[in-house]
């Protein structure tokens, strides 16, 4: 890792005390060890995916090229949508928040709040096996985006990172504020250049959310079919506050998905979901962990896949509810459909239960179509493949309909079916 870090040209804070912590983080890096499948982390999983190495870091993009994909690959209807573009990692353009609404690069952010900012940055956030990606992820680039909702703001926002460049690897990071009574629609998406490049992207999304706020959050990853994704969450959802976290992976030969949802105070909710249809030699990989540290507080975990071809997917979900978090309610469901003899599902759930009082589940699924089904919409005059097909979207609709977000559920209906 230092050996590849020593070949970039790595961004710079201009601010002294995010610049020596950016410091500091790259130093840790030596001590921090790479991926091995020996870790319970990396289990079934493809820790070769996860270097650097023939990857350059991403920089500078053409602004004319990139506005006209910026408006191709709209997702989020309306005119009161906003919308942040992002090149090759750099904060590019957007549209002016509104009032208490806060949009601006991480950069802008540590120059004008840097007590705020301190809490935030640049700091590496915890992961379920990811800690050296993370780390570097944190320490490289100051051109994030950040979204802080004041109280009471509410907001539709649209945030397009495009990645442009053969043999490049960039580093999206969003963080998201959301303070007392506001209420966010987010809709990101991590987008390639084109179908015959080789790219890798490593992505961090951070949510904070308290006092009553709701955050509605979708990623949309659609790199190409050659293309690396690391995409790590973390999720804090405090007093009487929600969070609804969605993915979908439609690009990559190879992803890896890391979501710690924690609860941290007394009737916090956090939902998570994701719906993926996954085609051809396509691995993907789902770790998630939801922490409970509060009584009264829930979580939902609802995964789907539908694979086909030589697919393959591996889910591994732990919920934690520590001493003390008595009433808590927690439920992970993970489904997977195989349309081919030669697609794997791997399926690894967990609990760990240290209070009392509590209502705490899961439950896995992994089948094919089954015969009767398609004979049912056969006998109905419906072909054979189209049969087929609508049976594999009902199961990813299903996930879909779960999201309390009509906006997003709209934009993510047209993107996955």
């Amino acid at each position: 890792m230092h050996q590849w870090i020593s070949n970039q040209k790595l961004y710079t804070y201009d601010f002294n005390w995010a610049e020596q912590a950016r410091l500091s983080l790259l130093e840790s890096l030596s001590d921090i060890p790479g991926p091995s499948r020996l870790d319970e982390s990396w289990r079934f999983g493809s820790p070769k995916n996860y270097s650097l190495e023939g990857f350059t870091l991403a920089s500078g993009a053409d602004d004319d090229h990139i506005m006209k994909l910026a408006k191709e690959k709209q997702a989020m209807q309306g005119d009161k949508v906003l919308r942040v573009i992002c090149a090759n990692g750099e904060f590019h353009y957007n549209d002016e928040g509104a009032k208490d609404l806060v949009i601006c690069s991480t950069a802008q952010f540590c120059e004008t709040y840097p007590e705020l900012a301190k809490k935030y940055f640049p700091k590496a956030i915890p992961t379920i096996g990811s800690d050296q990606l993370a780390t570097l992820a944190s320490a490289i680039h100051p051109f994030g985006v950040v979204i802080w909702a004041k109280k009471d703001v509410s907001a539709h926002i649209e945030i397009q990172h495009f990645l442009n460049g053969d043999h490049i690897v960039c580093f999206p990071y969003t963080l998201v504020i959301a303070e007392k009574n506001s209420s966010l629609h987010i809709l990101e998406q991590h987008i390639g250049s084109s179908s015959d490049v080789s790219q890798m992207c490593v992505g961090i999304q951070q949510v904070q959310a308290s006092g009553g706020a709701s955050v509605h959050i979708a990623l949309v990853q659609n790199l190409s079919d050659n293309s690396r994704a690391v995409e790590l969450a973390h999720l804090s959802a405090t007093e009487y506050s929600l969070i609804e976290h969605f993915t979908t992976h439609k690009g990559t030969k190879w992803t890896r998905q890391e979501t710690i949802a924690s609860t941290d105070a007394e009737e916090a909710n956090i939902r998570l979901y994701s719906a993926n249809r996954l085609t051809n030699h396509q691995q993907l990989e789902q770790r998630t962990y939801q922490h409970h540290t509060h009584r009264g507080t829930a979580s939902n975990l609802y995964y789907a896949n539908v694979l086909n071809d030589h697919a393959a997917a591996v889910f591994s979900g732990m919920i934690r509810i520590d001493e003390g978090a008595h009433d808590s309610n927690a439920y992970q469901s993970n489904k997977n459909l195989l349309l081919s003899p030669n697609a794997v599902a791997h399926s690894l759930p967990g609990l760990e239960i240290l209070a009392d009082r509590v209502q705490c589940s899961h439950g896995t699924a992994t089948s094919s179509i089954s015969p009767e089904e398609v004979f049912y919409l056969s006998s109905r005059g419906i072909p054979e493949v189209t049969a087929k097909t609508m049976i594999s979207d009902g199961v990813l609709q299903n996930v879909i309909e779960q999201f309390d977000s009509s906006p997003l559920k709209e934009a993510l209906t047209s993107i996955i079916l």
